[in-house]
């Protein structure tokens, strides 16, 4: 951390160097072989069943090995070759990634430290990993940001529009003597994003973490908690994706007395690309819930997009609504209102920042 530290201040020009600023963020840039450990040693891909390996393949027709894995129709097969493919797209992080990533998580750090007053919301010493992945044209995981175990991974596709974007930054701040941090404000956004997927998953985000988090599920969006066992009608041709900043099978809720639903990521076979949709479930004795055949876009169900306030997107699991309001809110500075009781969620998270 110090030598990035070190390299970051020497790449800054002077009248942004008044914004850096020491965190308490560990950053740790994997290389080429610690990325594939991390891969091997994440429970990511042996959440896909076998359709999902189907389309996740269907998805590289370029790669030599990709079509041949989806015809022998073995699973062990195709979860072996879609292994091997991501392993050998981790890739090292240049220099210049490294310290435009760097100067915008130690950004992060101040910015979220003044405006709580504390560090619970990044807390000191935790540990943000970061793996460079060869999305091959945004064919993996369809060039989206995401986490596994500690590790943010970010795909070449969106590290290239960053750097984009920071080179511009650099240049406008020196052409107008400060910088405007607007500039970077999505991507800002993007990263803290997943450093909370990373504190909903880490050991570090028991006990307080995990009151917070599991508070604003239950008591005020109404998620109820529940095992994979616990539902029935899943099969190995069940047509659906797996997010690892939030798996399937999590969590239900139930809408205005038509009885429980679950939120999951679906592949819309059209678009080739995963939507969010709402399945309605039948309740069973003994806590034990059946997948049904009736089905929509989560955005047509106003009855359940309402509860999160006027947020539009991802909302097919808590942890991604989380992400994405606490992000917002604590480096946009943007509070969503559109629901009576928006003011229960700003109010409870106001509680963490002293």
């Amino acid at each position: 951390m110090t030598v990035l530290m070190e390299a970051a201040n020497a790449f800054f020009p002077p009248l942004v160097m008044e914004y850096r600023y020491s965190g308490g963020m560990i950053l740790n840039f994997l290389n080429f072989n610690e990325g594939r450990f991390e891969f091997i040693n994440s429970p990511y891909l042996n959440q896909f069943n076998l359709e999902e390996l189907k389309i996740r393949l269907g998805l590289m027709e370029d790669h030599p090995f990709a079509k041949r894995a989806v015809q022998s129709g073995k699973k062990a097969v195709m979860l072996r070759v879609l292994l091997n493919i991501y392993l050998d797209s981790c890739e090292d992080f240049s220099l210049e990634e490294q310290e435009a990533i760097t100067f915008c998580f130690m950004y992060i750090d101040k910015l979220i430290k003044e405006r709580t007053g504390g560090s619970f919301f990044v807390p000191n010493n935790f540990q943000v990993q970061f793996i460079k992945l060869n999305s091959g044209g945004r064919k993996l995981d369809w060039g989206y940001l995401f986490t596994i175990n500690e590790t943010i991974v970010l795909p070449d596709n969106y590290l290239d529009e960053f750097l984009a974007t920071h080179r511009n930054f650099l240049q406008n701040a020196r052409a107008n003597g400060s910088p405007n941090f607007d500039m970077l404000g999505t991507h800002l956004t993007n990263f803290y994003h997943e450093v909370v997927h990373l504190l909903q998953r880490t050991p570090k985000s028991s006990g307080v973490y995990t009151k917070m988090f599991e508070h604003v599920y239950r008591k005020l969006w109404g998620f109820v908690k529940i095992d994979r066992h616990q539902l029935l009608g899943l099969s190995e041709g069940a047509n659906f994706i797996t997010n690892p900043d939030g798996f399937n099978y999590q969590w239900i809720v139930s809408l205005n007395g038509r009885g429980y639903f679950l939120p999951a990521l679906t592949y819309d076979r059209r678009r080739r690309v995963p939507v969010g949709v709402l399945i309605e479930l039948e309740s069973l004795p003994d806590d034990r819930y059946r997948l049904t055949d009736r089905w929509d876009l989560i955005e047509r169900f106003p009855a359940y997009t309402r509860r999160f306030y006027g947020l539009s997107g991802q909302l097919y699991h808590p942890n991604e609504i989380m992400a994405q309001l606490l992000s917002d809110y604590l480096i946009g500075n943007r509070i969503y209102a559109d629901h009576p009781n928006y003011v229960d969620f700003y109010k409870y998270i106001n509680r963490y920042m002293r």
